[in-house]
């Protein structure tokens, strides 16, 4: 095996469709504060006009922010050149990598995302020595432990930490 990656990205359908998305709850401040043409400001309707208002706002800046700077991530091993590629940009992002030497790498681990409304998902993070300020290379997404656990042991084998 020379070459195996990991991708993550938001394909340019989904940004639409999440762009979109964000665009609704705009209705809320129009027809809350501008279509019903308040006299008084210090009603309470209208100041919990104005609390909805400024929830939907928020939560549309979250959505048009994430469908325009969502990451585009790939990792890749090469075990030829023996060194790990971490890319990442968005579509007015600048496309960048940071290489890292198999030697830098300390760990393979697990890491559990913890969710209230769905089953936990799991992912592998890279601890490095020194690249990227000694942050980790967060990667793959699995829905079992056990999955998780079996491309942890593939990643050690390459790496060489097994």
């Amino acid at each position: 095996m020379k070459t195996f990656e990991f991708t993550s990205s938001l394909s340019p359908a989904l940004r639409i469709v999440i762009f979109i998305a964000g665009l609704f709850p705009l209705i809320a401040p129009y027809e809350l504060l501008m279509k019903p043409k308040w006299t008084t400001f210090a009603s309470p309707f209208f100041l919990s006009g104005l609390l909805i208002s400024l929830v939907a706002v928020g939560l549309s800046i979250g959505f048009l922010v994430a469908a325009v700077v969502g990451l585009n991530e790939v990792v890749r091993f090469n075990t030829v050149q023996r060194k790990v590629t971490y890319g990442f940009g968005a579509p007015f992002i600048k496309w960048r990598e940071n290489h890292i030497l198999f030697a830098d790498i300390r760990e393979v681990r697990v890491d559990t995302q913890t969710w209230e409304s769905r089953p936990d998902t799991y992912r592998l993070r890279l601890d490095t020595t020194h690249t990227l300020g000694g942050r980790p290379i967060k990667f793959g997404n699995f829905a079992t432990m056990e999955e998780a656990e079996k491309t942890q042991v593939e990643v050690r084998t390459v790496l060489g930490l097994s």
